[in-house]
């Protein structure tokens, strides 16, 4: 019984299709823009590059987005935070493609990066994240 177990849960395993890693992760499950794609582009980036994120949705509420915060942290350590002006006010079921850019890192090591759409600066409602590694 116990390798008939073990053959279907590896058999699950294989069967699970594998994204890049950590590239458009959710970080916020309730959130009221249902992202559908969420692109960075290169992916991974190389040490310096400027980095094409798009992140394309739809609203599950009226929501006015004020800025998109970008958090990055290198190695594990504190997060240092940038903001990108939208102001803009979203209809429910209106769908928007949000496109801007980041630099990658130059040092070498770890990064983590999160998206978060804000309703006022400090107040986040949705949240995605990646994640790559310099050589």
């Amino acid at each position: 019984m116990k390798t008939i177990l073990i053959v279907a849960l590896l058999f699950l395993a294989m069967s699970t299709p594998v994204e890049l890693l950590g590239m458009g992760e959710n970080c916020d499950t309730s959130s009221p823009f249902i992202c559908s794609n969420f692109i960075v582009s290169p992916y991974p980036p190389t040490s310096g590059v400027q980095i094409s994120i798009s992140m394309s949705g739809i609203f599950g509420k009226d929501i006015h987005v004020s800025d998109i915060a970008s958090r990055v942290r290198y190695n594990g350590g504190s997060w240092t935070t940038s903001y990108s002006e939208v102001n803009q006010t979203f209809a429910y079921g209106q769908s928007y493609t949000f496109a801007f850019t980041n630099t990658a890192g130059k040092v070498s090591g770890y990064y983590e990066t999160q998206i978060k759409l804000e309703s006022k600066q400090g107040n986040p409602f949705s949240c995605w994240y990646y994640t790559y590694h310099i050589a």
